[in-house]
């Protein structure tokens, strides 16, 4: 279920054996229905920088990570070397600095091949700028805001555990 055009117009996205991204209204009737650039079947949504309410798509496949607009439009292609088929990713906007530019965080879990998942964060120009491979499967991630210094903390969620980042000051 996902907000597709920001203004609170709920809808359905799927996919398809083919890959094919499909989206509906609450009734059901088809809205859209494209072959995206990259094959699409598992996906999440995510919450895209810039983009205020209106749900984003995160696929994974062979060295990348694919953001699309619920229509099926790329929105962003991030590199994801080592990153493969045999995943699920979770993607949020994440601001570090106050006056800086937001990043983008993907957590990729390997469950299927790893039992580990890997950390990516990329800058506002879709450079990676950190990697961290993680132990334990990854289950969740999210920015939290402190409005006392209006910067969020990254929370990923793993097995048993809540890991926090930040950015130190500049």
């Amino acid at each position: 279920i996902v907000d597709y055009d920001g203004q609170g117009a709920m809808g359905i996205a799927h996919s398809n054996a083919g890959g094919e991204l499909t989206l509906r209204d609450g009734t059901g009737t088809i809205l859209s229905q494209v072959n995206p650039a990259a094959f699409f079947s598992g996906f999440s949504q995510c919450r895209w920088p810039g983009a205020g309410n209106k749900a984003h798509l995160l696929s994974t496949g062979k060295d990348t990570h694919w953001v699309l607009d619920c229509k099926g439009t790329v929105v962003a292609r991030l590199p994801a070397p080592g990153s493969g088929d045999l995943s699920t990713s979770y993607g949020t906007a994440v601001q570090f600095n106050k006056d800086g530019k937001p990043h983008f965080a993907v957590l990729t879990d390997y469950d299927a091949s790893w039992k580990a998942s890997v950390l990516w964060v990329y800058d506002s120009d879709s450079a990676l700028v950190y990697q961290e491979v993680l132990p334990t499967r990854g289950a969740a991630v999210l920015a939290i805001r402190d409005e006392e210094t209006g910067t969020d903390r990254l929370l990923v969620g793993g097995q048993g555990e809540v890991l926090v980042y930040s950015h130190p000051a500049p």
